[in-house]
């Protein structure tokens, strides 16, 4: 029997499918995830599975997020809506060929002019 001081569930993370803590939200339509890997955030249902080419882009925001460990009110929450604009205006490489031509491209800039 689970009783109200024990907040904490077993789950699977939404975006890593690793071991994680996940309950539901108390303020939005959304579980709280709490994954050593992913980080702290708050999901919305059917996200993973909308999203599921760009799972390691989110989980990526999800960590960049995290630290230092974010208070619950100012806790990522990913939505249907939120997600294109953040991952957009993310920085983050979109694929492992984006990253080589990133890394490819600061090499050819002189460090000093």
């Amino acid at each position: 029997m689970v009783t109200k001081e024990d907040s904490t569930h077993k789950g699977i993370c939404p975006l890593c499918n690793k071991p994680a803590q996940v309950k539901p939200s108390q303020q939005v339509d959304a579980h709280v995830v709490i994954c050593e890997r992913c980080g702290y955030f708050r999901i919305g249902h059917g996200i993973a599975e909308q999203f599921k080419e760009q799972l390691h882009l989110i989980a990526g925001l999800t960590r960049k997020s995290s630290f230092p460990r974010p208070s619950v009110e100012t806790r990522l929450t990913l939505t249907y809506d939120n997600i294109p604009e953040l991952l957009a205006t993310s920085g983050l490489p979109e694929s492992l060929l984006d990253q080589l031509d990133k890394v490819h491209h600061n090499r050819l800039i002189p460090l000093y002019t």
